[in-house]
């Protein structure tokens, strides 16, 4: 019974997003070879091209450092309609938005509800707060809702706009390496 209910969590339940039958991954595939992540700028090709497609997303894992706290967040970068094309919602403040965030120069991030009752204490004043990521100040401006993982069983400590890396990530050429070796998106 245990391996049931491991194989029914992990193959057979529906990931906790909106249409989560309508989802399609892309891969890269070449003869010997397979990638099961794609450049950022492919996808950003995709998304702006797709005439097939409703919407483009992208994630990526990165580790950002909390300055002066001593420890590290487990971050999702992510395109700006990520949260809102699966149907997240917040549970404090908004979740991320392709028109505030995306091309803004301030730095915005939701945090995961689990890394909020952790780090914040579930303080419900965090929305409008400042982090220090990787040396970068950033504001939260919403924590996800508790059932909101993204395309992953476990939810992230922070989502983050993709187009933010280069500012947390000195040197990344994540917007503009089809090489692949700065990071793909999943």
């Amino acid at each position: 019974i245990a391996a049931f209910s491991f194989f029914n969590l992990m193959m057979l339940r529906p990931l906790p997003v909106r249409a989560p039958e309508t989802l399609v991954r892309m891969h890269r595939s070449a003869p010997g070879n397979y990638w099961s992540d794609v450049p950022y700028p492919a996808i950003a090709f995709y998304r702006d091209h797709s005439r097939t497609l409703s919407a483009v997303l992208a994630f990526h894992h990165v580790r950002l450092a909390l300055d002066g706290e001593g420890g590290s967040a487990q971050a999702h970068m992510v395109s700006s309609n990520f949260m809102r094309e699966l149907g997240a919602t917040a549970r404090l403040g908004r979740v991320l938005d392709t028109a505030l965030d995306e091309s803004s120069d301030e730095l915005a991030v939701v945090l995961g509800n689990a890394f909020w009752e952790r780090h914040f204490g579930g303080d419900p004043g965090v929305v409008g707060r400042t982090l220090r990521l990787n040396g970068q100040m950033t504001t939260i401006v919403g924590v996800a809702a508790v059932e909101f993982s993204g395309l992953t069983m476990q939810q992230p400590d922070i989502w983050a706009p993709i187009t933010h890396k280069p500012r947390y990530v000195a040197g990344s050429q994540i917007l503009t390496d089809f090489s692949a070796s700065d990071g793909s998106v999943d």
